[in-house]
């Protein structure tokens, strides 16, 4: 998607992208695949003890990493996604503006998910979700969404809530 955005000139600026991944594992895929993009910036807040703690070249390409304890709670968690996000958005668009952004919006961060081994409930997750699209809304970002990860009965209702409060906006 990037590469084809990119390739017919649909993004301003140089076609610079912000990558919010909030998935509860390292986005080791999307770090590789983007190794030597420089207009790609990669902000990943993951559990730092689980798949794949070994990948150091992925762990070195993300522009602002911030491995978090196994058993995170939400409020931890929330109070260190509000107190980083915003400085590497601005950070970011300071030196050229971002055309786009992705935020990759996982459900393995939920309490009791056997796979992300974080402690979110399903209220922290939207809160999560409604501060991370109102900070790219209020940096005026076009943004796609994608859900990921959630292995509990409960996934699908932190999606559904997302996207109801995405729509009342």
């Amino acid at each position: 998607m990037v590469q084809v955005l990119r390739s017919e000139g649909s993004l301003s600026g140089g076609g610079r992208i912000a990558y919010i991944d909030l998935d509860a594992h390292l986005g080791n895929g999307v770090a590789h695949c983007f190794r030597d993009d420089p207009g790609f910036f990669l902000f990943d807040m993951h559990n730092g003890s689980i798949y794949p703690m070994s990948d150091r070249e992925a762990r070195e390409r993300v522009d602002c990493s911030l491995p978090l304890l196994p058993g995170c709670s939400g409020n931890d968690y929330l109070e260190r996604l509000k107190e980083r996000l915003p400085p590497f958005l601005d950070s970011i668009n300071r030196s050229a503006s971002v055309a786009f952004a992705i935020y990759n919006a996982g459900t393995d961060v939920l309490d009791d998910d056997p796979l992300g081994g974080l402690a979110l409930s399903l209220s922290d997750v939207l809160t999560r979700d409604q501060f991370v699209i109102e900070a790219l809304q209020s940096r005026q970002l076009p943004t796609v969404v994608l859900t990921s990860g959630g292995y509990t009965a409960i996934s699908y209702q932190a999606i559904a809530q997302m996207i109801l409060a995405a729509l009342a906006q």
